[in-house]
């Protein structure tokens, strides 16, 4: 039985604090081309993200910025550094 630890969008909630991981990072969070952001909405395809810039960094995803929608194959919380956090809210709606 293959287990799926791929997030999905609704695996995502307003005000997460999530890195960008451009696909040629092959996976190195520390990588310089990654960004950091906070989840401002989903839909059943993407995770809408403002991503921090020169200005301000995001923290509520309420800012006066506009989101980039962002593939959850690029995308981890920042809280994190495993699915675990995924797990526990797939547990919870069910």
């Amino acid at each position: 039985m293959a287990i799926n630890i791929q997030p999905t969008p609704e695996d995502f909630q307003h005000g997460d604090r999530v890195r960008y991981m451009p696909n040629h990072v092959k996976n190195d969070v520390h990588h310089p081309d990654c960004e950091d952001g906070v989840v401002s909405s989903t839909n059943e395809h993407w995770v809408f993200v403002k991503y921090d810039n020169a200005v301000m960094k995001m923290v509520t995803g309420d800012e006066p910025y506009t989101a980039k929608a962002t593939d959850v194959c690029n995308l981890i919380l920042k809280t994190t550094k495993s699915y675990d956090q995924f797990e526990t809210r797939r547990r919870a709606k069910s």
